[in-house]
């Protein structure tokens, strides 16, 4: 075993999983994004809140085994050093919390509304504070009334290229079924920005990449790489993701 290159701080740990433990600005601002995603349909939850300096070595130890607390290994996925983490949750500059839900492509798009934005390249997943909100802003752990839910008795519908969530749930979709397959492309690896609920040519071209790695084919076997997104390819994507823990 590789001897660790700095000692484990002595410090109590947080719980990733409450929400107590996120600073307060931030944490009301993802609490409200909760229940505007709950409004919609979308689940929203926290997966990854405060983090102690002594748990941000332990996440180093595995990344960077003997060089915990050195700056030269950026660790894979990257890992912050102890002691400079925004886990820590200190202050409204200094603050993260990783969510996770199938409203997660949701709050990308009204992450301007609650002052919250998503620095970190690949982690789509980790938000953090940036200026003021542009809504009312409900304080944590508050509920507001949650409306009717406007993916009850819609299944996922088949589509192609040209399309908006909008219009894909004009035609009996689901709500935000662009949105949710961006963000799953976009943690396999296939697709880079952030989710704009347009199944344009970026999208597209993201689609059929994953298809000819996954050498895809359509129902009766026959190779495919169209534009043609169907319930069976996002149940596939979903697996996948969730297989990789993300």
């Amino acid at each position: 075993m590789v001897a660790p290159g700095c000692p484990r701080p002595d410090v109590d740990n947080l719980d990733p999983k409450s929400w107590r433990d996120v600073h307060p600005v931030l944490r009301n601002k993802l609490w409200t994004g909760r229940i505007m995603a709950r409004k919609r349909g979308l689940t929203l939850e926290l997966n990854s809140g405060g983090r102690s300096d002594g748990q941000q070595w332990d996440l180093r130890r595995g990344r960077c085994p003997g060089r915990e607390c050195s700056r030269s290994c950026k660790g894979r996925p990257t890992t912050a050093i102890p002691g400079v983490s925004r886990h820590r949750n200190l202050s409204e500059a200094i603050s993260a919390a990783d969510m996770m839900g199938t409203g997660l492509g949701y709050l990308h798009t009204i992450q301007r509304e609650l002052g919250i934005h998503f620095p970190v390249p690949g982690e789509a997943w980790h938000a953090e504070n940036k200026g003021k909100p542009t809504i009312e802003i409900i304080e944590w752990p508050n509920l507001a009334p949650v409306e009717p839910d406007r993916n009850a008795e819609r299944r996922r519908i088949q589509f192609k290229a040209n399309v908006t969530d909008a219009s894909v749930y004009a035609g009996g979709g689901r709500d935000n079924q662009v949105s949710e397959l961006q963000m799953l492309l976009h943690a396999l690896g296939f697709f880079p920005g952030a989710p704009t609920g347009n199944y344009f040519a970026q999208t597209v071209a993201a689609v059929q990449a994953y298809k000819r790695a996954a050498n895809w084919r359509d129902s009766k076997g026959r190779p495919d790489t169209s534009s043609v997104v169907s319930p069976v390819l996002v149940e596939t994507l979903v697996s996948f993701v969730k297989m990789l823990g993300k």
